[in-house]
Order: C-alpha cells, then structure tokens, then sequence
C-alpha cells in the first residue's frame, strides 16, 4: 500500500506489539512498586530521625543531672575524660 513501511515490517508482527506492551507494562508496575517502597522508607526515615532527636535529647538531659551529681560530690565530670561515645557506654 504506499511508501511507508508497514506495522509488521517494523515490529514483526502484532505478536511483538503485544510483547512490548506486556514488557512496557511491567516496567511501570516496577516504577510503581518503587515509589511505594521509597515513600516507606522516608517515613521510616524520619520515625527513626524523631527517635534519635529524642535520644540525643535524653542523653543531654542524664549527662547534665550527671555533672550535677559529680559536683555535689566534689567531682567533676571532666576528670573522668569521659568522651561523648564512652558517657553513652554507660548510660
């Protein structure tokens, strides 16, 4: 029929027309499925970034009650050259 090609000269037949759309498909099922599970992990980013604010929080608080402590006692707390890392080991 005219000078352009045909669909089955280009594709092979609609049988490879239908493989590409299943294949097509199958990739936006995957793109789809991707975005869920990046949604989830940013909301489990930031519960877990809500939880270490807290602790951080917490910790400062115990490290100043601590120092408070060690002065009633006549102590301070930089004598123990307790680092931030070593003050967590023993809370």
């Amino acid at each position: 029929m005219g000078v352009s090609p045909s669909i089955t000269s280009l594709f092979d037949g609609f049988s490879e027309c239908v493989k590409l759309r299943k294949e097509a498909d199958k990739a936006m099922d995957e793109a789809a499925e991707a975005k869920k599970e990046s949604i989830n992990a940013n909301e489990q980013n930031k519960i877990l970034t809500k939880k270490l604010k807290d602790f951080e929080r917490e910790n400062k608080v115990t490290r100043h009650y601590l120092e408070k402590l060690l002065n009633t006692l006549g102590y301070n707390l930089s004598e123990f050259n307790m680092d931030e890392d070593l003050y967590c080991f023993f809370i």
